[in-house]
C-alpha cells in the first residue's frame, strides 16, 4: 500500500499533471455554471411567455358559486295531529215562559262541533340559484384561440401558480409535452389533454403537466400530499374551463403516489390516466373503490355513479419514475 501511495503522491508531483487536474475542475465549474445559467435563462424567457399569454386575457373569470341548498325561508313547524276532544254539548237557556207549567215539550238542544285544526304544510327547501357568467369561455380567451386553435380551455386552481391554457392535439397527444403555447421548443410545456378523444364524450378528462423545479406548471399539486397542512381544505376547487363544455368547476376528492411502470394494476399510474369511460355502474364503483383505496388520506367525499370527473397528472420525485395523481368530480 505504501508503494501506491508514494506512486500516487509522485504522480500528483509532477507539474504538468497540477496544472491538468487545474484544468478539468476549471471545466467543470464552467460547464456547471452554465447549466444553471441556461436553466435561468429558460425560466425567464418562460415567465415571459406566460406574462404576454395572460396577459391577453383581458377579462377575469366570472366567479361561479358552488351549488348549495338553502331554504328560502324559514319553515313553519309540522303541526302534530291532534285529536279534538268531544265537545260538550251547549244547552240553550230556556226562556222564562218555559219555566211556567206547560204541556208544551221542550226543545231537543243543539250540539255544536268544533272543526278541527288544518295542518300547515311544511315549504320544500329551494336550491339556490347559479348565477350565469355574462361572459362566454369562447369571449374570454378569444385572443388566444385565435393564435393558436390547439388550445380548447384553461385550467387553474386559486391560491396556487396553476393558471395555465390546456391544450389538445388528437393525433398526437404529447405534442406540448416540450412545446410551449406558440409551438417552440420548451422543456416547460403546456398542460395539455392526455387523449385522442372529444371532451364530451367521455365520464373522465385527463390532463398533464410537468412538475418544474421553479414551481410552475403543474409543481403545486405536490402540495396536497402535505395532509396535515390541511393544504387540500382550502385548496380543494380546480376551475377547467373549455370551449366544448363552458365553465367548469371540480371538487378534489383523492391523491394518489404511482408510478410509470408496466404493472397492470393500479400502482401504474395509467390505470387512472387511461380510465375515461366506465361501462355500467358497477364498472365505476369499482374504479372508486379502487381510488379510494389508494387515497393518500380520506378527503370524506365519494363520487357518485354519473358524476363528470377530472384528472391531473403530474411527475412526483419522491420515488423513482414517480407519478401524483390528482382526481376530482364536477359540482358546476
Amino acid at each position: 500500500m505504501s508503494k501506491i501511495f508514494q506512486k500516487i503522491r509522485t504522480w500528483f508531483s509532477d507539474k504538468k499533471v497540477l496544472i491538468c487536474v487545474r484544468v478539468f475542475f476549471i471545466l467543470l465549474l464552467l460547464v456547471s455554471a452554465s447549466g444553471i445559467a441556461y436553466e435561468r435563462i429558460m425560466a425567464s424567457r418562460n415567465e415571459n411567455t406566460w406574462d404576454d399569454i395572460i396577459g391577453q386575457v383581458q377579462i377575469t373569470r366570472p366567479p361561479i358559486t358552488i351549488p348549495q341548498t338553502t331554504p328560502s325561508s324559514t319553515p313553519s313547524p309540522t303541526l302534530i295531529p291532534t285529536v279534538a276532544p268531544t265537545p260538550i254539548p251547549t244547552v240553550e237557556p230556556t226562556p222564562m215562559q218555559s219555566l211556567l207549567p206547560s204541556a208544551t215539550p221542550e226543545p231537543t238542544p243543539e250540539v255544536t262541533v268544533t272543526p278541527e285544526p288544518t295542518p300547515v304544510p311544511t315549504p320544500e327547501p329551494t336550491p339556490t340559484p347559479i348565477p350565469t357568467p355574462d361572459v362566454s369561455v369562447e369571449d374570454l380567451y378569444a385572443s388566444l384561440r385565435q393564435q393558436n386553435e390547439d388550445m380548447i380551455g384553461w385550467v387553474s386552481v386559486d391560491g396556487t401558480k396553476i393558471n395555465y391554457p390546456v391544450m389538445h392535439t388528437k393525433s398526437d397527444i404529447h405534442y406540448y409535452l416540450y412545446k410551449d403555447f406558440y409551438g417552440k421548443y420548451s422543456a416547460y410545456g403546456v398542460p395539455y389533454v392526455y387523449g385522442s378523444y372529444d371532451l364530451g364524450e367521455v365520464d373522465n378528462i385527463v390532463l398533464y403537466g410537468h412538475h418544474m423545479k421553479n414551481g410552475s406548471m403543474f409543481s403545486n399539486l405536490i402540495h396536497y400530499q402535505r395532509k396535515k397542512y390541511n393544504y387540500w381544505a382550502s385548496h380543494r376547487y380546480v376551475n377547467f374551463d373549455t370551449f366544448e363544455l363552458g365553465y367548469g368547476t371540480y371538487e378534489i376528492f383523492a391523491v394518489i403516489n404511482a408510478k410509470a411502470n408496466n404493472a397492470n394494476d393500479s400502482t401504474n399510474y395509467r390505470y387512472f390516466s387511461e380510465k375515461v369511460e366506465f361501462e355500467s355502474k358497477e364498472d365505476f364503483d369499482a374504479f372508486i373503490k379502487e381510488v379510494k383505496r389508494r387515497d393518500l388520506f380520506d378527503t370524506g367525499i365519494t363520487p357518485q355513479y354519473g358524476d363528470d370527473l377530472l384528472t391531473l397528472v403530474t411527475c412526483e420525485f419522491t420515488h423513482k419514475n414517480g407519478r401524483l395523481v390528482v382526481l376530482a368530480r364536477k359540482v358546476q
